[in-house]
């Protein structure tokens, strides 16, 4: 859900500009059930519960952080000269899983803290724990401060030229969230942390982070990070004016299609360049590129904004394809990389 909004972008909706004051705000003063139980919240006690939902350990967002990651380690690992040994790319992968696990869990309590006013008037977000007083501001303060410091404690056993890399990933999740109280593109600014996440693993193999390649897989990173926020946030369009907070899906409410589409050519562009630059060989182009491509087209095309429901799939589901994809071209790579080795 976005945060930010300019008040002549809500009148796209209905064509005059009383849009935000005609749409059913939900009672603040009701009660608000808590979440429904799934995964690890069904199997903790239940004081564990609202922090485990605080995590969202128990739901597959993980995608969003682990796969720019795992994107960054098959790049690197697809590239070097002598590849890495598979028991070591395994071992980096886990790594990369652990890593990014606590800092989905810090980044996801720092946001629910922040937005804790606006998820309560959102009818999606009004049960999230802090929302409805399961966790108090402080509680989750301490709690998002104890994951940061694991997540520190995780990322200390980089490379020392992986630190400044380290501290800008943090930073930027933390700004993230005051960014979509001031601007309607904080999506593209979402996109920088998830790059980072990505670049980090690329450093730690001793390759240029500056170099043309990784910049391109930068702007998919952020492309893509568009993309995704935009089928997301349509769940919550009138709330989010009612609320006064926007998104790219608020901005965008009659033209998503349209932009969303733009910003996959700027992805496949992107793809077919770190390709080309990088020599790499057909195996990419298909799985990598082709499969990238046939995703976003399904994607994009198939995507009901008007239901919350189809957007809420499309995004999982792109999740998981495309993100599978990105990764699959240059896993396929490296894979290809020990065969010839």
């Amino acid at each position: 859900m976005g945060l930010t909004q300019q008040q002549n972008d809500t009148t796209s909706l209905t064509g005059h500009g009383k849009t935000a004051q005609t749409l059913e705000q939900p009672p603040l003063n009701a009660a608000v059930p808590p979440m429904p139980l799934q995964g690890l919240a069904q199997r903790v006690p239940s004081a564990w519960v609202p922090y485990v939902q605080l995590t969202r350990v128990d739901r597959p967002g993980i995608l969003a952080f682990l796969m720019p990651t795992l994107m960054g380690l098959c790049y690197g690992a697809s590239i070097l000269d002598t590849p890495i040994p598979p028991v070591e790319f395994l071992q980096k992968t886990v790594f990369c899983y652990i890593a990014n696990l606590f800092l989905r869990g810090a980044a996801c309590t720092w946001n629910d803290n922040l937005d804790q006013d606006v998820d309560r008037q959102v009818p999606r977000t009004r049960n999230r724990p802090i929302a409805r007083g399961a966790v108090s501001t402080t509680q989750a303060n301490i709690f998002t401060l104890a994951q940061v410091l694991i997540v520190a404690w995780i990322l200390s056993y980089l490379p020392p030229q992986c630190l400044p890399w380290s501290v800008a990933l943090g930073v930027l999740h933390a700004i993230y969230p005051l960014c979509k109280r001031v601007m309607d593109f904080a999506p593209a600014f979402l996109g920088l942390p998830f790059s980072v996440g990505m670049i980090l693993p690329i450093v730690s193999l001793g390759i240029n982070p500056f170099s043309g390649p990784v910049v391109a897989l930068t702007v998919v990173e952020v492309a893509w990070s568009c993309i995704c926020d935009t089928i997301y946030g349509h769940q919550d369009v009138k709330y989010d004016i009612q609320a006064g907070v926007g998104s790219m899906a608020v901005r965008f409410t009659n033209s998503s299609k349209l932009v969303t589409s733009i910003l996959a050519a700027v992805i496949m562009a992107a793809m077919v360049f770190v390709g080309v630059s990088d020599n790499l060989t057909d195996v990419y182009f298909l799985i990598g590129c082709g499969g990238t491509a046939v995703g976003l087209a399904a994607m994009i095309y198939y995507v009901d904004l008007a239901d919350p429901a189809s957007c809420m799939y499309w995004f999982r589901s792109g999740l998981l394809y495309v993100g599978w994809t990105r990764v699959g071209g240059f896993l396929a790579q490296y894979l290809l990389s020990l065969v010839s080795a």
